[in-house]
């Protein structure tokens, strides 16, 4: 079923796909975490299988509270890839990078930012919802 959710991804027909006991349960287009977050609010990531174009710290982060049971990402970052490991999730990715960056491609995405020296999983769905509330006045 991952193999599937591959492809999804690679035909541009979703941006994250969540798999529970081996059926797609979910696809998602969305950009950035919010989704992600608001996904783990209902309860819909619990046990779940997750490919993702993208996972840095800031959706290693979601999946760790919502203890998902594996993820695939087609770009991950390393701090991503170490809570995921700490927290006794299974992970592969296609690239592994030093950081998520962002949109403009000129620094290091600010979800990740905002969380990088936090280790606390409360915490730190606490500043990434305050950084997506501080990033929505700008826009």
């Amino acid at each position: 079923m991952i193999e599937k959710a591959i492809k999804i991804i690679e035909n541009n027909n979703a941006t994250c796909v969540v798999i529970k006991d081996n059926k797609i349960i979910k696809t998602d287009n969305g950009r950035g975490i919010g989704s992600l977050i608001k996904m783990y609010e209902e309860g819909l990531l619990r046990d779940t299988v997750v490919v993702d174009k993208i996972i840095g710290k800031a959706a290693a982060t979601i999946f760790a509270l919502a203890r998902i049971k594996k993820c695939f990402g087609f770009t991950m970052s390393k701090s991503a890839k170490s809570l995921l490991e700490s927290n006794n999730i299974k992970c592969e990715y296609k690239t592994l990078t030093d950081y998520i960056v962002n949109r403009k491609g000129d620094g290091m995405c600010p979800m990740e930012s905002s969380i990088i020296n936090s280790n606390d999983l409360d915490e730190s769905i606490k500043l990434l919802k305050n950084k997506i509330e501080e990033l929505k006045k700008v826009l």
